[in-house]
């Protein structure tokens, strides 16, 4: 068969553009994977970093307004029942009560560049009460100062002085952190964490009445600490703090509360 020079022309564009075509496709296609890798790497990534803040915290001054917001809100520890809505209290003003915590006329020990502090309490009848507490500083310089006065207060006023343990916790960037385990002044066991984290110092105290009071395990302990340091340090960058304690951070002997 014989083809005129038209019909030559016209086969040999039709395979071109068929070739460009599938060429075309075939960058398309490797283009299009790569964004799904390049996503799916970006989201994996994401998915890592919220798990645990890394380096070092920034530090920035927390106002009266924010305070509270470092303290896990009620869904945010799995399986417990916060007691109330954690309060601010400004530590330079007079108190309005016997009980509400104030550093007015102090100007030493952990009072010294003392702010704010709150507190929120949460309990599960199988395992007592967790309370974290957040006190703000005027600096970060002020805040790892009080860290070692603040953790002789704590440790004289709730544990009894015989069989206190020190706990080993997995070092942060950034961060000044003593946990000591003993007996609380209910007589049952009990934990105390005093954390450094940027302009803050972060407490955390388990208690509770004999058999209700959980015992708990370095790792449980190391997973409290973590997710109040956390909280504050999303607060002091300027974001709504979002960590919570993972379903399966802590281990009950009785059923769930």
């Amino acid at each position: 068969m014989k083809f005129t020079g038209n019909a030559r022309f016209a086969a040999v564009t039709t395979a071109a553009g068929l070739a460009a075509a599938l060429l075309l496709t075939g960058c398309s296609s490797s283009d299009s994977d790569s964004d799904s890798a390049d996503s799916s790497k970006s989201s994996n990534s994401k998915s890592a970093a919220s798990k645990q803040e890394s380096g070092p915290p920034v530090a920035a001054r927390i106002d009266a307004a924010r305070v509270a917001s470092v303290l896990p809100g009620a869904s945010d520890l799995p399986g417990w029942r916060l007691s109330a809505p954690p309060t601010p209290y400004d530590l330079q003003q007079e108190p309005r009560s016997s009980t509400e915590p104030t550093c007015r006329g102090k100007a030493t020990g952990w009072c010294k560049g003392a702010l704010h502090t709150s507190t929120a309490q949460f309990n599960r009848p199988d395992a007592g009460t967790v309370e974290f507490t957040v006190h703000s500083y005027e600096s970060a310089q002020a805040a790892t100062a009080a860290h070692p006065a603040l953790l002789t207060d704590r440790t004289q006023s709730e544990l009894l002085p015989d069989g206190q343990q020190k706990i080993t916790l997995p070092a942060r960037e950034g961060e000044k952190t003593d946990a000591v385990r003993g007996t609380g002044k209910l007589r049952a066991p009990s934990v105390l964490s005093v954390n450094a984290v940027g302009t803050t110092v972060l407490t955390i105290r388990t208690f509770g009445l004999g058999t209700a009071a959980k015992t708990y395990t370095d790792a449980e302990v190391a997973a409290l600490t973590t997710l109040l340091s956390d909280r504050s340090r999303q607060t002091q960058k300027g974001t709504t703090p979002t960590a919570r304690l993972q379903d399966d951070a802590l281990s009950y002997a009785g059923p769930k509360g």
